[in-house]
Order: C-alpha cells, then structure tokens, then sequence
C-alpha cells in the first residue's frame, strides 16, 4: 500500500489565481480531485489569511475535510508557517502535495526532495515561478490537468458562476490536455532524425494539446517550396526551438538536422542571453552535443529536458516551462 499523502494549499495564492480567472475557487472540485488524484491521504490543510474568510466558507472548508491554518494579522506570515509544516512531514517514503506557485517555497521542496520525500507540486500556468521547475525528482500537476474546465474562464455570454461539484469518478487525468491561452499564436520548431519520428509525433501530439502551434517540416512543407529557405524563416520565427536528441541522432553521421541545428545556433547567438528560446530535448538514452554556441559555451550549458525516463513527468515540465517563458522571435 503507498504511503498517505499530506496535503498542503496556499489558500491565498489559489484565491489570486481565481480571481484572476473572474471566478471563485472551486473548493468542492479540488477537494475530489486531489483525493482521486493523490490516493489515501493523511490530511489536507489549507493555510489562507484569516480576513479572507467568512464563517460560510470555514465551515465549508471542513466539510470538505481541508483543516484550516490562518493568522490572525496581516502582518504575520502564512507561507512560513505551510513551509515549516511541510518540512514537518518530510522523510524518507512520505508523499506531499504542495498546491502552490510561490517561489518562496523552491528552497522547501528542494529540502523535502534532499531528504528522500515523493513531491507533486500543483500549479498554475500562469501564476507559478519558474525556479519551481527547475527542481528534479518532483511530480507536476497543472491546475487545468487536475479540474479541466473548471479551470478556465467563465463564458462571456452568461455572468461568472462558481462551477458546480464534480462527481469523483469523473476527476481522472485527462489524456489530451485542454488548450493554455498562454500558449495560443505561439509555434515551436522542432527538430529530429527520422529514426525518432514515432516519438515525435507523440510529443506534438501532447504540445499540440497544450494550445502551442508544432513546426514539422513533414506537416509544414508544401510541394514546390523551397524548403531550406522555409525551414529558416519557421527556425527564426519560431517562439522556441525543440532540438531533440537521442540514441538515433548520436549515431547518425548525416542529417538534416544538423542543418537545422546550425540555423538555429546562429539565430541563438543573436538572443539575449535571459531569452529560452533554444531548449534541447532528450527522447532517449543520450550525451547532449558539445556544439558550441559562443565563447567558453556548447549546448551542454543549457539545460534540457529529459523525457527518456519518465515521458509524462518530462512532458509535462517541458510544457510548464513553455507556458511561462515569453520566447518568441526578437
């Protein structure tokens, strides 16, 4: 039997995020949710500042099994005291749900993952530090993945209403995730060996799902274009970059992608440098090329992303990741 997960809610950051999406927060949903998804729980707790809350909503919050952690001032600091009890409940084999986006809690999950603790963070595209996923070894669960539509914005035609309860059968894990306006008008090339095609055409599949427009020279090109010229201007207009390697390219002597790679190495150095636009992908078991890409530095200096041990884990940080950097050409 897994161990029971204890879970943790920044209740103020997840108001913010609602209130952002002109909606309330639907308890009742994530409460289910968080049960199918998380398995046997030790405990939920919800930590939200006192002048938040009506007695309505206290006593809700208990129906719904989330115990509540407050303060009684403004003043006093609430993400403190949710750090100090995770840390708490960190050990070897104990599992911990962070519902959270703040950056103040990077050094805690660090810890919690140092200290041998399984750790999913739930997160919001548009609300979550991107120092959260730069952390290894942690589980990521989008708000929109974790509710579906109940995460989106009320429809313009009919006034902002509080979604109703989900049943908890129907809280599992999508398998094509909804489109992320954060993403929409924006496109990635993508470049690969033919060897890996099958894998490609699944990641598209998934970055597709996300609401983020894929470049394939396989889709994109028609007959009679000049197909190095329209691989230029898609490599330079393109929000990101996906160069993706694996067992397949390491191997192979010639392809187009080193091409392809070469462009975008020259479209790179013209960058600035606190610009991701270039990310390498690992589909498989592989060294990321030493191909230098200006003074002292190669490609083994960016940092990539791993989806050849656990697809869906990577996956879905290559996709966090997309949401919340600006890229696009410059």
């Amino acid at each position: 039997m897994p161990p029971l997960a204890t879970v943790l809610v920044d209740g103020d950051w997840l108001t913010a995020v609602f209130r952002d999406r002109r909606t309330g927060v639907p308890f009742d949903a994530l409460a289910a949710a968080l049960e199918t998804t998380c398995g046997p729980l030790h405990g939920s707790w919800i930590y939200i500042s006192n002048f938040r809350l009506d007695s309505r909503e206290v006593e809700r919050l208990s129906d719904l099994g989330l115990e509540i952690r407050t303060n009684t001032t403004r003043g006093s600091s609430l993400d403190v005291q949710m750090a100090v009890d995770a840390l708490g409940f960190a050990g070897a084999g104990d599992r911990i749900v962070l519902v959270s986006g703040d950056a103040d809690f990077v050094p805690v999950v660090e810890r919690l993952v140092e200290v041998g603790t399984d750790v999913t963070l739930v997160f919001s595209r548009t609300s979550t530090s991107i120092k959260l996923f730069d952390i290894p070894s942690v589980r990521y669960v989008g708000l929109t993945e974790l509710l579906g539509e109940l995460t989106g914005p009320p429809p313009r035609t009919r006034p902002s209403q509080s979604p109703p309860p989900v049943e908890k059968s129907t809280r599992r894990r999508p398998a094509r995730r909804r489109p992320d306006a954060q993403l929409d008008n924006r496109h990635a090339f993508v470049s690969y060996v033919r060897e890996d095609s099958s894998r490609v055409d699944r990641l598209a599949e998934a970055l597709r799902g996300a609401g983020l427009q894929v470049w394939r020279d396989k889709d994109q090109l028609l007959p009679g274009q000049r197909w190095q010229d329209e691989i230029r201007k898609a490599i330079r207009g393109g929000s990101f970059f996906l160069a993706c390697f694996s067992e397949h390219s390491e191997t192979k002597a010639r392809s187009y992608m080193r091409e392809e790679l070469t462009i975008a190495i020259e479209e790179l150095r013209l960058k600035p440098r606190d610009v991701a636009w270039f990310i390498p992908v690992k589909l498989g078991p592989c060294e990321i090329p030493s191909l230098a890409i200006g003074p002292g530095e190669d490609l083994s200096t960016i940092h990539y992303a791993d989806l050849s041990q656990d697809w869906t884990t990577g996956v879905d940080r290559l996709i966090a990741s997309l949401s919340l950097r600006p890229g696009g050409a410059q």
